[in-house]
């Protein structure tokens, strides 16, 4: 009777360490997926950025990808692109020759526990500016903050 006693009281402790370690496992691997899903989000969003025909650059008709017009940000309201860009911050930074950082969508979350950015490279064509020879191009870079509760 005793040895059966002993017996359950091993295997129920043997039972808790077991859940204890695979929660502890499970939790982590919660933890990279969340990590990875909102990488692909933010990624997925900054692609949408860079594809806009909103903000792309247009010659004859042909848009360029990866080449935002400066001239066409002020499009962006956060009422019509919030399906699309959620809470995150859309900013434009000049690179070469250096400029001011232009936000192009800004609705962050209020309280927000973790933000993911995102950065890829574009061209910055400026139609005004060396009128006389067709604009003038910049080198520059795109930041996608998406932000998480």
């Amino acid at each position: 009777m005793m040895e059966n006693a002993i017996t359950i009281f091993f295997f129920i402790m043997l039972l808790s360490l077991v859940m204890i370690f695979g929660y502890s496992f499970y939790g982590k691997y919660l933890e990279n997926k969340t990590f990875e899903l909102r990488l692909q989000e933010s990624s997925r969003v900054a692609e949408l950025v860079g594809s806009m025909p909103e903000l792309a650059c247009s010659q004859a008709g042909n848009f360029e990808k990866d080449c935002i017009d400066v001239h066409k940000i002020t499009l962006l309201n956060n009422d019509y692109f919030f399906d699309y860009f959620g809470y995150s911050t859309i900013t434009l930074h000049k690179i070469y020759p250096e400029g001011d950082p232009i936000i192009l969508y800004d609705n962050p979350l209020d309280d927000y526990n973790d933000a993911y950015s995102t950065v890829f490279p574009v061209q910055i064509y400026d139609a005004v500016d060396n009128l006389d020879n067709g604009g003038t191009d910049y080198f520059g870079y795109v930041q996608v903050r998406m932000y998480y509760d």
